[in-house]
């Protein structure tokens, strides 16, 4: 839940409504610098609820305080996604985070005790808006044209992943790091789950273990591509013609899959 002025506590609340109504496990809610009446009602709440602390404005350090002395299970902290742009993992500390946000050191701990925690949790919120992303494309998505239907999807992924501040450095720490490797493995099993359910919904003539089998291919096959584009290893590459070329092999794919119902 993000989007609203500090002082549109109402509207804020009533979006937390809509959102644990869907049954999530937890609802994340922006908080922008004084913001505080909007947190200490976030507080009453029953719902589990995650603040997050946009850096866009710069960072108000006592309405961080204040939320790390209240209930809530988790913290997120938007200044650390933009230290990690500017400094890259291995430079990366929880002291450097709390000398940027204004903190002590243990206020942060409670909640990051070490930074791989800190990136576990921009890794975890960039998988779930690229995954946002994903389930945006599934109500688009056109069977007739079945090459620039995928070829929306990588242009989203990509777009989901360039708008993430530090995204390209929270990729490369998901994959340089074992401890964080379960978050990006957790989210492709997800993806591949979701996609694979869509497809034999859509096609139940479908062989439901070729398509999970194929379909968890494609989407290592995307994030790879989806990678190698952010990092731009290949300045002769051209972009577009890349994202073609892989919707085009993907739309091969997807076709093939579905030949049962045809034949």
């Amino acid at each position: 839940v993000g989007d609203f002025a500090p002082h549109a506590v109402d509207d804020v609340l009533e979006r937390v409504d809509l959102t644990a109504a869907c049954g999530v496990d937890y609802v994340k809610v922006g908080l922008a610098p004084g913001a505080q009446a909007l947190l200490a009602q976030l507080a009453r709440r029953r719902e589990a609820i995650v603040p997050v602390f946009i850096a866009d404005a710069g960072l108000d350090a006592a309405l961080i305080s204040a939320a790390c002395e209240g209930p809530f299970p988790a913290l997120m902290l938007d200044t650390a996604a933009r230290l990690l742009e500017e400094l890259g993992f291995e430079r990366l500390s929880t002291n450097r985070i709390c000398a940027e946000a204004g903190l002590t050191p243990p206020a942060i701990y409670r909640y990051f005790p070490n930074k791989y925690a800190v990136l576990k949790a921009l890794g975890e919120r960039l998988m779930e808006r690229q995954n946002a992303a994903l389930e945006d494309w599934l109500s688009a998505f056109d069977p007739a044209d079945l090459a620039g239907s995928y070829r929306a999807m990588l242009e989203g992924q990509l777009a989901a992943t360039r708008a993430e501040i530090g995204g390209l450095w929270i990729m490369r720490a998901l994959h340089a790091t074992p401890v964080l490797a379960a978050v990006r493995h957790e989210s492709h099993a997800q993806v591949t789950a979701m996609l694979a359910q869509w497809i034999t919904a859509a096609w139940p003539q479908a062989d439901q273990a070729a398509v999970r089998r194929q379909v968890r291919l494609m989407v290592e096959f995307g994030y790879a591509l989806i990678e190698m584009l952010c990092e731009a290893a290949d300045p002769a590459l051209n972009e577009a013609e890349a994202i073609a070329d892989t919707a085009r092999m993907m739309a091969s794919e997807h076709a093939r899959m579905i030949a049962p119902m045809d034949g």
